[in-house]
């Protein structure tokens, strides 16, 4: 578990709103669709059928795009905005294997560099507005 801001353009598309409805729903989960499979793994079902969904709306045609390809674009986003890798890899789930990483109880990142890193995630051109809710 981590702990990642919300990035603006998310909250801007109702996000928030989304989660509050949840909650009002009595919702626990913040994706419902989301079960533990037989591995204990979380998103492997919904991972699987999002290429599914790719497939069917032809965005995808064969291997290359998955619900990770979102990772690979934050990545290729932050290293566009100047962040080298060792300054945001922690946002991403990936540890650091030094032997100072192995030290200490307080997580990478004070929620300050958390906000600048996610708020630096951007694609020039894409406009979303027609998913405001």
């Amino acid at each position: 578990m981590r702990v990642v801001p919300v990035h603006p353009e998310l909250i801007r598309l109702g996000f928030i709103r989304y989660h509050e409805q949840r909650v009002r729903d009595g919702g626990a989960a913040l994706f419902p669709g989301a079960k533990r499979n037989a591995r204990g793994q979380m998103m492997a079902d919904v991972s699987r059928e999002f290429g599914r969904y790719l497939t069917r709306i032809g965005i995808k045609n064969g291997r290359g795009l998955s619900l990770y390809s979102f990772r690979h674009g934050a990545t290729d986003a932050l290293r566009r905005a100047g962040h080298l890798d060792q300054q945001f890899g922690f946002i991403l789930g990936h540890a650091e294997p030094s032997m100072t990483g192995k030290y200490g109880i307080m997580p990478q990142g004070m929620l300050e560099q958390r906000v600048e890193l996610v708020n630096a995630i951007a694609y020039p051109g894409l406009s979303l507005d027609h998913l405001v809710v």
